[in-house]
């Protein structure tokens, strides 16, 4: 691709157009465009407002679902391993097949909140002084594959895992204290047959959300994993579909596991997952009805819905992971970034309405009479703080009334920028590189949408040239997962995105430990690696407080201190999708997980396959 050519194709007129209106009416394009965004800054809305009438409306179908069928979908990449303790777990939707302790809890005909519901654990107490957690264990059993054979859970299972766990855990950092003091689990032991005893290093709010995280979190396996079966070619777990077939390249077959604490709600006999690469191919098995579900891309949304009618287009939440930026650090390296005032003229480089509006076709939307909730992240991720929740959020609103006057870094401001690289360069330009993957498993809209923030930067004198290395060769161990030990500025998805605590997620990233959240930044007059020391103190106090109201306190203080410091900077935000399925597919919305709904998503999106059933007499079963 010619990524200037994209820039001035996709974004071209847009931005001849941005110009214009700063200089003839800048207060009224901004209300025009919170409009097309759904409404002023403040709102907490949950659904798309549709004029058209395009959107199918969630109803829930549960007292009529038969169970039986087989439910077609699809992944774009094949497996790169079985085992639910590696961080590359999320590529077959770990959570239809693993189980945590806990979990995020759906929303019914809702978007979920920030509450967490047993997962293997039935129930749990907690000790006054919050340093042991007693979990009692639900009558389960593990998936009908040898050696396991189907065999009744226990609480060995659990602490045979979580020794598993603390040695090869790619986030075994964040847990367990034995591998960095800051983590909250000493010890998981079994205290009999069905109970469960965590022993803490410090009493923590945060826990229950981190034992809940979906992209590489805890998942538990049976103890028979490494003695008996290898883990990375045979995946046996206790989730609510177990693994029947798989052919690389071509695909998984999953079935039903009866054993599982929703079966009665598992519906579904079997799916079918077909490993599919090319986007083209894809689209069209499932115009044809040879897919139940696909993941469509937004801009092709309302062209498929008119070419196939029978279709139905749904609302679905944004998803749980979205881009970071993390900068080189280390002193050695020609890493220009380490000066703040660049750092701030990249957050002024940004026109985050633009993007917005652009990656999620926000004004396309609103010309056909549907309006997307749009909102931009700060450093905490809008829909991963509680913005819907129908109470105070954690997320800060960078447009709202409350953050003060550090949200002006998250307004394109170009004349300021340009004053600030000058002031560093001397010359008006500082040259650097940004270094991310050119694969499909991130996704054709991250490649073009780091072209767009290259040519932004451009725009004030931030002159990045482009490096595209090996994804697993280069890119993850020398850029993605490195502590800033490299040139310039790299990117990739947030690894915390799926934590569901956005305190435990910002300890994660801006506290120095063993995980490979934290990106290696240090404060003016700091050497590498040592964080920010108030950042630690900061979040180290809202990590232990238990009052909620307090807690949102310090998490809106530490969000107003990131915007000025900019040392891991989110990508602009987000806003609500749309997807299409064909009409068999019933309950689609209804229980909503984190993730978009009936795609072949990873994560907790995996698990909207419970309670989803199939209708024989609806296409493409019938036409």
């Amino acid at each position: 691709m010619d990524k200037g050519n994209y820039w001035q194709t996709t974004l071209g007129r847009r931005i001849g157009r941005r110009r214009l209106l700063a200089t003839t009416g800048a207060a009224a394009a901004g209300a025009a465009f919170l409009a097309a965004c759904g409404g002023s800054s403040d709102k907490k809305s949950d659904q798309p407002a549709d004029k058209a009438g395009l959107i199918a409306k969630p109803v829930d179908t549960s007292k009529d679902a038969k169970k039986g069928g087989t439910l077609l979908a699809s992944r774009n990449q094949d497996v790169f391993t079985f085992d639910g303790q590696s961080s590359l777990i999320g590529g077959i939707g770990a959570a239809s097949i693993y189980s945590r302790i806990v979990r995020l809890k759906p929303g019914l005909l809702t978007a979920p909140n920030l509450e967490i519901m047993g997962d293997m654990a039935e129930s749990w107490e907690i000790s006054p002084d919050k340093l042991t957690v007693t979990m009692k264990l639900r009558n389960m059993t593990w998936h009908n594959i040898a050696p396991v054979n189907g065999r009744k859970l226990d609480a060995q299972d659990i602490a045979t895992s979580w020794s598993r766990w603390e040695k090869v855990g790619s986030t075994r950092g964040n847990y367990s204290a034995k591998v960095n003091p800051d983590a909250p689990i000493d010890s998981v032991t079994a205290t009999d047959a069905t109970t469960v005893t965590f022993k803490l290093s410090q009493p923590n709010s945060s826990l229950f959300g981190l034992l809940a995280t979906a992209n590489a979190g805890m998942f538990f396996m049976p103890k028979e994993a490494d003695q008996g079966y290898d883990p990375r070619t045979t995946g046996i777990g206790s989730g609510p579909l177990a693994i029947t077939n798989f052919t690389p390249s071509v695909g998984l077959t999953y079935k039903r596991h009866d054993g599982h604490y929703e079966a009665s709600k598992t519906y579904i006999d079997e799916v079918k997952e077909a490993i599919i690469p090319e986007y083209a191919n894809g689209i069209a098995q499932f115009r044809a009805g040879q897919l139940h579900s696909y993941n469509v891309r937004q801009e092709d949304i309302l062209p498929t819905k008119r070419d196939v009618p029978a279709l139905q287009l749904y609302a679905v939440d944004p998803p749980t992971q979205y881009g970071i930026f993390r900068f080189g650090w280390n002193p050695a390296k020609k890493t220009p970034f380490r000066d703040k005032r660049l750092r701030q003229a990249l957050a002024f480089s940004i026109d985050r309405d633009l993007w917005i509006d652009t990656f999620y076709n926000v004004s396309t939307f609103a010309k056909e009479g549907i309006t997307l909730d749009a909102y931009q992240h700060s450093a905490f991720q809008a829909n991963n703080a509680g913005v819907y929740a129908g109470r105070d959020s954690y997320w800060l609103d960078p447009k709202g009334k409350d953050f003060g006057p550090n949200a002006r870094y998250y307004q394109q401001n170009i004349a300021e920028a340009k004053k600030l690289v000058q002031a560093v360069s001397g010359s008006g330009k500082v040259e650097s590189v940004a270094n991310y993957p050119l694969i499909p498993g991130y996704g054709d809209a991250f490649i073009k949408q780091m072209s767009v923030f290259i040519d932004m930067a451009k725009e004030v004198g931030l002159d990045i040239a482009s490096n595209n290395p090996n994804f697993n060769v280069d890119f993850r161990p020398q850029y993605a997962d490195s502590p800033g030990d490299f040139d310039g500025v790299t990117t990739r998805f947030r690894p915390a995105g799926g934590i569901y605590d956005p305190v435990e997620v910002a300890v994660y990233e801006f506290i120095p430990n063993a995980g490979n959240g934290y990106s290696g930044f240090f404060s003016d007059g700091g050497t590498w690696k040592n964080g920010d020391a108030e950042y630690t103190t900061l979040l180290k106090k809202a990590r232990s407080e238990f009052d909620e109201k307090k807690r949102i306190a310090l998490a809106r203080d530490f969000q107003r201190m990131e915007a000025n410091r900019q040392y891991q900077p989110s990508f602009p935000g987000t806003a609500s999708g749309l997807v299409l399925l064909w009409p068999a597919v019933r309950n689609v919305g209804v229980f909503r997980d984190a993730g978009f709904i009936g795609t072949a998503s990873t994560g907790d999106g995996a698990l909207s396959r419970v309670n989803l059933w199939l209708d024989p007499t609806q296409p493409p079963n019938k036409a």
